[in-house]
């Protein structure tokens, strides 16, 4: 059987898939007609107008039933054929998927169908469209055998311990790495159920010793019992073991300022006060608390002292004017006087009526540190003078203990970001100028400034 040239580039009729279709005369016989198809081994054939417009198309039963009737002879092609419908052409550009969805769509009866473009009409091959079909699906499956093993590779080189598993929580695959986090050489669905469910543990101790943070994610692709997800375990063991030297560190580091207290009974009053977190709102112009800090004050003054430790080991204490006991008194005994109310998570106050002015503890505060503790008179103006503004100072504050007075202001109100605010903050002494970066989780609180503690400029 012959195939059709192809008629043109957007032609991909394949000689295993279609053949052409045995054309006759309108004016054949039925016998003839018989004749052809046996032939040719043709269960259809297209019957043409002798102006050789395709007029139609004939199947072997038409031809039966004329034939039995006795009227082979007499009925011609015209007579029986079948009128050519728009549901017979299909776009010769379709590949073997395209095809195959148009057969099925159409609901044949027979493998035929005919071009539209150049009314050639062609039989389908059912045989050759298979055939076809298992290539692609051969094709396919070599594709995804070969992504597979791509993927297996990979996931086994990544420093990642992964597993896929299904809802039902049946393990799809898991690399070497998890296993050996996990335990043994093989991972059992409740081992990991025992891990996983109900809840992802955000940090586990693998069975190798280390440290890995956990996450799951569903992922595409659907099994038959619902969405796949994969178990991913990252190594945080460097970081956790940083972050536990640094803790360790920060204590070490808070125990040794806190021995710098003349008193137990100044650290016991300073634990005792707490601190609030807030925040501004603008529907009723007041502020919600939105944390209570235990050992505020406490927590407030150690900030200081770390501050204080900071411009210290840059040369600060070089600077004329500047006393290292004063500060570190200062900072100690600023806020002892200080009272809070008592509120909770949650209240919407005003500040100026819930809050006491500053002056009133730092007077306090003064009055204990000159009367109980006997301090240097420079400490005691300093405590007294640390809520006033530069504006508002009396005429007799001594002009020598400015420098101090300005940096001092200056490192109160960046302790109280960070432990009110957990903001971070930069300083970088140069000569007398204080370069400032603060950061803070509110942006609106973010500034960055260089104070002169000489001029007391701000640029």
């Amino acid at each position: 059987m012959e195939i059709m040239p192809t008629q043109g580039p957007e032609e991909t009729w394949s000689r295993k898939e279609h053949a052409v279709l045995q054309e006759v005369n309108e004016n054949m016989t039925l016998t003839e007609l018989a004749r052809v198809m046996l032939e040719k081994n043709n269960p259809v054939v297209l019957v043409r107008a002798e102006s050789g417009e395709p007029l139609g198309w004939i199947e072997a039963i038409d031809v039966l039933r004329g034939t039995m009737t006795g009227e082979g002879q007499t009925l011609r092609a015209r007579d029986i054929y079948q009128p050519l419908v728009e549901s017979d052409h299909v776009d010769p550009a379709l590949d073997c998927e395209q095809i195959r969805q148009w057969f099925t769509r159409q609901h044949r009866a027979l493998p035929y169908f005919i071009s539209a473009q150049d009314r050639a009409g062609y039989l389908l091959s059912t045989a050759g469209l298979m055939e076809e079909l298992a290539k692609q699906r051969d094709e396919e499956i070599a594709r995804h055998q070969l992504t597979e093993k791509f993927f297996v590779e990979l996931v086994e080189l990544v420093p990642l311990g992964i597993v896929l598993f299904s809802e039902d929580e049946q393990i799809v695959y898991a690399n070497t790495l998890a296993k050996k986090i996990i335990g043994g050489q093989e991972v059992s669905s409740d081992g990991l159920k025992s891990i996983v469910m109900p809840k992802v543990q955000p940090l586990l101790e693998g069975k190798n010793g280390r440290k890995y943070h956990v996450y799951v994610r569903e992922i595409a692709g659907r099994t038959v019992n619902g969405k796949r997800k994969v178990l991913i375990f990252v190594d945080i063991t460097s970081e956790h073991n940083l972050m536990k030297t640094l803790a360790q560190s920060r204590d070490e580091a808070e125990l040794a300022l806190a021995v710098l207290m003349p008193d137990l009974r100044v650290a016991a009053r300073l634990r005792s006060v707490v601190e609030y977190m807030d925040e501004y709102d603008a529907a009723s112009e007041k502020i919600r608390i939105t944390g209570v800090i235990s050992q505020g004050v406490y927590r407030h003054v150690i900030n200081i002292l770390k501050l204080l430790a900071d411009t210290f080991q840059q040369g600060l204490m070089e600077l004329p004017g500047l006393e290292k006991e004063v500060l570190v008194n200062a900072a100690i005994f600023h806020d002892l006087g200080k009272v809070q109310p008592d509120l909770k998570v949650g209240d919407l106050v005003r500040p100026e009526e819930v809050f006491e002015p500053g002056y009133l503890h730092a007077a306090r505060g003064a009055a204990l540190a000159r009367g109980i503790y006997n301090l240097n008179p420079n400490t005691v103006v300093l405590i007294e003078y640390h809520h006033h503004a530069e504006e508002g100072l009396p005429g007799d504050f001594p002009a020598y203990l400015l420098p101090m007075y300005r940096f001092f202001r200056l490192i109160d109100g960046l302790s109280a970001g960070i432990t009110r605010r957990k903001a971070e903050v930069k300083l970088r002494v140069d000569g007398s100028k204080i370069h400032v970066v603060e950061n803070s989780p509110m942006p609106r609180y973010n500034r960055s400034f260089v104070l002169d503690l000489y001029s007391g400029s701000v640029t």
